[in-house]
């Protein structure tokens, strides 16, 4: 396929209000109105993509915004293709401030609601090592269930980890990087810290709040017994003092 001659409006589309359509499949994305390009993504899945997309309330507004996708299986093209198709098109709403409504509540009665806007260059230092932590996913074939399972966080928290909903903290983050593949974490850690791969977890440590440290450290303390547990419990003492494995 050559790439460079792709016209997104011959595309597959369907509209975006007919979202619960849209197809289980990892794609690039482009949302347009008329002939305009109006925002350019990429997904592993496209019908959970629009489940909860932080642009979707501001396309609906437009009216008549279709979604057309071209389906890609491989996760490193996705993201190299979206890159050239966002340089090709500039899609406006790929760079401008994210609309977010912000209601303030005093225990279970709403006070007031105020709208606000989020400038996307300024989100990008805060979710940095969320959007690493997608790209490495899908570079190194790694599944999120069993990263999930193994640093015992839950799959929902981690899936909203990786759309950018949600963050964890030092203690979980911490407990997350531990479980994942070396050759992984070496990539993560180096591209998150913009340094050689040798980088270790203290600077990830040191930079967090002193609450977040104890939670890292009684995490580990924690990690320590259980190890010494499991470990003596892998061998006994029989009355007549032998050691019986």
């Amino acid at each position: 396929m050559d790439w460079t001659k792709i016209n997104p409006l011959e595309l597959p589309s369907l509209l975006l209000e007919k979202k619960q359509d849209f197809p289980m499949r990892p794609v690039i994305y482009f949302c347009i109105k008329g002939d305009t390009v109006l925002y350019i993504g990429q997904s592993q899945n496209l019908y959970y993509r629009w489940r909860g997309h932080h642009r979707y309330c501001q396309l609906v507004k437009e009216k008549n915004v279709a979604v057309h996708w071209l389906e890609c299986v491989d996760g490193h093209k996705r993201i190299k293709m979206e890159k050239i198709f966002i340089k090709r098109y500039k899609p406006p709403l790929n760079v401008s401030p994210i609309y977010l409504k912000v209601v303030l509540k005093t225990g279970n009665k709403v006070c007031r609601e105020r709208q606000v806007f989020h400038n996307n260059q300024n989100r990008h230092s805060v979710n940095k090592h969320q959007q690493l932590f997608a790209q490495m996913l899908i570079r190194f074939d790694i599944s999120a269930r069993d990263l999930a399972a193994a640093s015992n966080i839950s799959e929902v928290m981690l899936s909203r980890f990786r759309c950018g909903k949600a963050d964890l903290g030092t203690a979980k983050f911490l407990a997350l990087i531990a479980v994942i593949p070396e050759p992984a974490k070496n990539w993560y850690l180096s591209e998150l810290h913009g340094t050689k791969s040798t980088t270790s977890l203290r600077l990830t440590f040191e930079s967090a709040p002193v609450e977040e440290q104890a939670d890292v450290l009684r995490l580990v303390a924690d990690m320590l017994v259980s190890n010494n547990h499991k470990s003596t419990s892998d061998c006994f003492i029989t009355e007549s003092g032998t050691e019986v494995s």
